[in-house]
This record gives structure tokens, sequence and C-alpha cells, in this order.
């Protein structure tokens, strides 16, 4: 059987005759290419000034205790999860070389959940920080003082670097057990 090249073109044409004809419809309401006053107007890029005289205060005590709260939650579950660890590392060596699916595989998988719990402490306790610095950045603009929030990013670094060493390790393990 042979097929005729005019007819299998058919159905491409008709959709292509059909599409092209809603673009030429002649009561279509098309944009406007010609330049709008708006874009007229002349350009202001100069960054937006805070009014003068604004006091750069340290934190208050109790934003500073929140920090200090958050960076110790981050300390004490990262204190947790190297406690754990050599039992952890211990415990993938033997289920890597038991091999997938044994009893000894399937332990190392329970200790590596136990190590990411400890690693969601801190991620938790790096959420709520940023949580607490975009608040805290935001009232800068309606306050009468300026806070200095540089104990907050320096707190935030800090976990950073722990959620990083903790996830660079549990994803070391996780990849011993493949």
């Amino acid at each position: 059987m042979t097929c005729n090249p005019a007819i299998s073109l058919l159905p491409i044409l008709l959709c292509s005759a059909l599409t092209l004809n809603g673009c030429a419809a002649p009561n279509a309401d098309f944009p406007e290419l010609k330049r709008r006053a708006i874009e007229d107007l002349p350009v202001d890029d100069q960054p937006v000034k805070r009014a003068s005289g604004l006091a750069i205060m340290a934190m208050p005590d109790d934003l500073r205790e929140q920090v200090a709260a958050l960076l110790l939650e981050a300390k004490q579950a990262d204190e947790s999860f190297q406690s754990d660890l050599a039992k952890t590392r211990r415990a993938v060596g033997i289920g890597r070389s038991a091999g997938r699916n044994s009893e000894n595989w399937s332990v190392a998988q329970t200790e590596i959940s136990a190590l990411s719990r400890y690693h969601n402490r801190s991620i938790n306790a790096l959420s709520a920080l940023d949580t607490l610095s975009m608040a805290e950045t935001e009232k800068q603009y309606t306050r009468d003082a300026i806070y200095d929030l540089r104990p907050i990013a320096e707190a935030q670094a800090e976990i950073e670097r722990l959620v990083a060493a903790q996830r660079g390790i549990l994803t070391d393990l996780s990849t011993q057990l493949r």
C-alpha cells in the first residue's frame, strides 16, 4: 500500500489554515506599538535615601536572646549529630558489605534516618532565624532607629556551615549504601 503525499499533508495544511485565519481576524483587539506617555517621563535612578539622623543601635535584648536560642538549638542538634555519627558510620560499613535489603543494610538506613532528625533540627533553627531576619529587616523601614542586625547574619552563617557539613555527611553515608 502506498501513501499519497498530498493526502498525508492535508491535516497539517488544514490546521495551519485554521490557525492563521484566527490571527487575521479583522475585528481583533491588537495592542498598539506607539510610545505611551509614561515611557517619555524622566527616569530617576538615584537610590531611595533614608531620613538622616537615624541612629544605629544594638539589637534589643529580647531579639538578641531569640538569636542566641536558635543558635544554641542548632549547636545542640549538631552535637547530637556528631555524637551519633561514629555509630552510624559503623552501621553503614556493615550494611554496605552485607548487601542491599539485608537486615544490616536496613539497620544502616535506620541509623542514617536518626542522624537526619538532628539535621532537620538544625534546618528548622536556620529557617526560624531566616524568618526572624526578614521580619527585622522589614521593620527597619518603620522604626525611628536602625538596629545592627549583624549578629543575626553571623548566626545564620554559622548555622549554614553546620547544616552544609551535616548534609555532606548524610549524602556520603547514603551514597555508600547504594
